[in-house]
């Protein structure tokens, strides 16, 4: 996902095959995804760190390269709704495998 970044930035001009969507959800929703498949990818328990990091430093990489690219442009504003989508998944990939593994859920009580 990341190589794809970089791979079709000069396609911006191209027709899109789905109706436009707003760009920050778009941004928000393609990084949010890359830390889902990278946090799954390494497992929870061992490196959920790794995405929180690696994720946003891919995205400002894009935002920088897009500065170089003609008829695109870098935006700190594309960066934020990638580090936000990272956590957003990031979180929410947390919240769900440890329901299912049964951590954090309080049994009923024996009184």
């Amino acid at each position: 996902m990341a190589a794809l970044l970089f791979l079709a930035a000069d396609k911006a001009d191209q027709i899109p095959l789905l109706p436009e969507l707003p760009d920050k959800l778009v941004h928000f929703c393609y990084f949010g995804v890359m830390a889902l498949l990278l946090v799954h990818g390494l497992g929870r328990r061992r490196a959920w760190w790794l995405p929180l990091v690696l994720v946003p430093l891919v995205g400002a990489f894009d935002e920088w390269h897009q500065l170089y690219v003609p008829g695109r442009d870098g935006s700190v504003y594309d960066w934020v709704a990638d580090a936000a989508g990272t956590v957003a998944f990031v979180y929410a990939y947390y919240r769900v495998t440890t329901r299912k593994n049964g951590a954090g859920v309080r049994g009923p009580r024996a009184e």
